[in-house]
């Protein structure tokens, strides 16, 4: 994930995301909530982002790094 790769709007957070076990997906997630989806080429998953988790990691990471206060 690179800055070019991160989109905001609002509370919500997309990314393009590369991972071994489905390719590239486009992650979503809403930063107060932590609901995502991931649209891959494997479908669509909508949940949520539990700490620890795959998902839990993107969603910190994107949430945390690209926070409107730190632009």
């Amino acid at each position: 994930m690179d800055n070019e790769s991160v989109v905001i709007k609002g509370e919500v957070r997309s990314a393009k995301v590369d991972h071994e076990n489905f390719g590239r997906g486009l992650f979503a997630v809403n930063c107060r909530t932590d609901e995502y989806y991931l649209q891959s080429n494997q479908g669509r998953e909508k949940d949520y982002a539990a700490p620890g988790t795959i998902a839990g990691v993107i969603a910190e990471e994107i949430c945390d790094e690209y926070h409107p206060t730190n632009y």
